[in-house]
């Protein structure tokens, strides 16, 4: 977070759009396409994993623990987990045993991560 420019939205706003992200593609309001493309390496890009934070935002991401843990599970199940623009059913063998997949099969596991998350409401 400490090498990120200067935002004058909260971590906590931030936050809340990514979400309201999830909700609408799980619920079917964006694309699974839409939302890889506006959502991309959300999690990395504000590090939230705290590799590049001070001790005030090492405090604000221990605050927002329970809200970011989606997060985390989308960025290590789905998108850095082999995700592939191609359709799943156009994947080929040698994409299918490298673990790649595509949107349909990642759109799956965000709903099964999202019904993983209690304190995540879609």
């Amino acid at each position: 977070m400490s090498n990120q420019e200067p935002r004058a939205e909260s971590l906590e706003g931030v936050i809340d759009r990514y979400d309201m992200m999830v909700r609408d593609v799980v619920m079917g309001v964006l694309s699974m396409r839409d939302f890889v493309d506006e959502y991309d390496s959300f999690y990395m890009h504000y590090a939230l994993d705290g590799h590049e934070a001070d001790e005030l935002e090492l405090a604000e991401l221990k605050r927002l623990e329970d809200r970011i843990a989606i997060h985390r599970d989308i960025w290590e199940t789905i998108i850095a987990a082999g995700l592939t623009a191609s359709p799943d059913s156009a994947l080929d063998s040698q994409y299918r045993q490298a673990n790649r997949f595509g949107y349909e099969e990642g759109l799956r596991r965000l709903r099964e991560l999202v019904k993983k998350h209690p304190n995540f409401t879609s």
